[in-house]
């Protein structure tokens, strides 16, 4: 069976979201064990009449439970597709939704209409490569660029790449299908990656890789322990006799393998490379531009500034001369958001943990350290945020921060108590026992066990008297 759908811009099922927005205008709440949808004043939009309610993201329909199944309702509470699934998935830019009928997993549209049969035990989608893994009886399938179904028929699958292959397995061998679900490399190597930009695939054959171009066809013989994925500027990483270099697509050794280990190069031409335990940045020449002195080294990132730790101060970040720009000093620190906020983590002088004598194996990366036993209501890691510009948001005081997506807010807690403060860095309102949660830029409080909603000086613009309301700002 083939059927053509788009699906390009669509998710998973019950996956995070990060990049669907929620809608302002109407928020999921319930009262007396009914759900439906208020404003932000708090009015009621839509009458509390489901027994359960989602959100409409930023699309115009949205799943309710009634009876004990899921359909789904337009943004004036009307039914438009009935309520007959067991779950509901949410749609993107009002196309398609996964729904589980009958405990099988199948592809619905706007209209509710089946475009993929619900027979599947499982389907999910892939945010990040925009491609359907779909299961049955423990074998994969997957659904093309065109819309077409490929039946489950391999033990593994990998998204379609550029010039319309993917990597399958089969009976412990790798190959490669086109679109079609036709088998056009011969499940024949060990491992295998997907086709790069440049053309090339990297097979394992006898523990060694090598690169294959798209008829199968070794163009570098397998000699390589490990081969990257090619950079912009032509260059990939490759692992030989324990060190690593960088290879072009001939095979050939443009920077001789000398390093411990290696990243791949960054946008801004420059690579991360260990030599004698120490991590540094290379140009594509080979030429060290920032010298090994890290302990830990990551890639430059979209912002311009790669991460680094060094074992006596802590994590920080580097621009692309080496400079600091965020203070090497703390014990984690994530990447960068959407808003160039970084959670960073410090840990109390007192309750530093010491090397466990009992396990005295140590690598030049690798420390075994002991666990320290601290009572229920002590937290050694205190948190805060910083900036891509190194200024400091909020001081790492707080035992968790939590960076709302879609919202200008960031959740503060301290001693069980919770508090909020915007993503400049100024204090909304202090922590204080009540719950908090944020829906986009409405603040909710939880006081007697009924949520409200209060403004920014923590005053009830609402009074309490919700008794869930949704809470899926979808933060870090």
């Amino acid at each position: 069976m083939k059927i053509k759908i788009a699906i390009i811009g669509m998710l998973i099922l019950f996956l995070n979201i990060s990049a669907v927005k929620l809608n302002s205008t109407l928020i999921p709440a319930c009262v007396n064990g009914k759900c439906g949808y208020i404003n932000n004043k708090g009015n009621w939009i839509i009458e509390p009449q489901f027994e359960d309610a989602d959100d409409f993201y930023d699309n115009d329909l949205a799943a309710v439970k009634i009876n004990g199944k899921y359909g789904y309702i337009d943004k004036n509470g009307k039914i438009v597709i009935e309520p007959k699934f067991r779950r509901a998935g949410y749609f993107i830019d009002n196309k398609f939704a996964i729904v589980v009928y009958n405990d099988k997993y199948g592809l619905i549209d706007v209209t509710g209409k089946m475009i993929v049969e619900p027979k599947y035990d499982f389907i999910t989608f892939d945010k990040h490569y925009l491609y359907y893994n779909i299961t049955l009886n423990r074998k994969k399938g997957t659904i093309n660029s065109s819309g077409e179904i490929i039946e489950p028929q391999f033990d593994e699958i990998q998204p379609f790449k550029k010039n319309g292959l993917a990597v399958i397995k089969l009976n412990g061998k790798y190959g490669f299908i086109n679109e079609k679900g036709e088998i056009v490399i011969e499940p024949q190597f060990d491992y295998a990656k997907g086709f790069f930009d440049n053309g090339l695939a990297c097979v394992a054959i006898n523990k060694k890789r090598g690169l294959i171009n798209s008829k199968g066809d070794i163009v570098v013989e397998p000699v390589f322990d490990d081969i990257n994925p090619f950079a912009k500027n032509g260059l990939a990483v490759a692992s030989q006799n324990r060190k690593e270099g960088f290879i072009d697509k001939s095979g050939k050794f443009v920077i001789e393998p000398q390093f411990n280990r290696a990243t791949n190069f960054s946008d801004n031409g420059l690579a991360a490379v260990q030599v004698n335990w120490k991590w540094g940045f290379i140009d594509k020449t080979g030429k060290m531009v920032i010298e090994p002195q890290f302990d830990i080294a990551a890639q430059f990132d979209d912002n311009g500034l790669a991460k680094v730790y060094k074992n006596t101060v802590g994590y920080g970040f580097i621009d692309a001369t080496g400079k600091y720009v965020v203070e090497p000093k703390y014990q984690n620190a994530t990447p960068f958001d959407e808003n160039g906020i970084s959670e960073i983590q410090i840990l109390l002088p007192n309750d530093t943990p010491k090397k466990n004598p009992e396990y005295p194996f140590s690598d030049k990366d690798t420390i075994v350290y002991e666990v320290v036993e601290l009572a229920e209501d002590i937290h050694p890691w205190k948190t805060g945020c910083v900036n891509n510009k190194g200024k400091i948001i909020l001081e790492p005081k707080y035992d968790e921060v939590l960076i709302y997506r879609n919202s200008k807010y960031i959740k503060i807690k301290l001693n069980n108590k919770n508090g909020l403060a915007d993503i400049n860095g100024n204090i909304v309102f202090e922590p204080q026992d009540n719950k908090i949660t944020v829906h986009n830029n409405t603040i909710f409080v939880k006081e007697n066990h009924k949520w409200g909603i209060v403004d920014e000086n923590g005053k009830f613009t609402v009074e309490p008297k919700f008794d869930w309301v949704i809470s899926r700002s979808f933060a870090y």
